[in-house]
């Protein structure tokens, strides 16, 4: 897990790329970039992906009555 001055760090430089801006962000359910800055492969980033999916459960197609598909 990051720290907040991590995350900090991290929102900074994906500002200056040019990939996230604050004035995008929204409390609401919408979609989720998981990404390498340094473009680096690597588990970690395949394992935020799945847990950012497992946040928005209901956006992943999952039945809902839980019999049907």
């Amino acid at each position: 897990m990051t720290s907040f001055d991590e995350q900090l760090a991290m929102r900074a430089r994906a500002e200056r790329a040019g990939v996230w801006s604050p004035e995008d962000e929204r409390d609401a359910c919408g979609v989720g970039l998981i990404l390498a800055m340094d473009g680096a492969p690597r588990r970690e980033i395949v394992d935020l992906a799945i847990k950012s999916l497992k946040a928005v459960w209901h956006r992943g197609a999952v039945d809902a009555d839980g019999r049907t598909g």
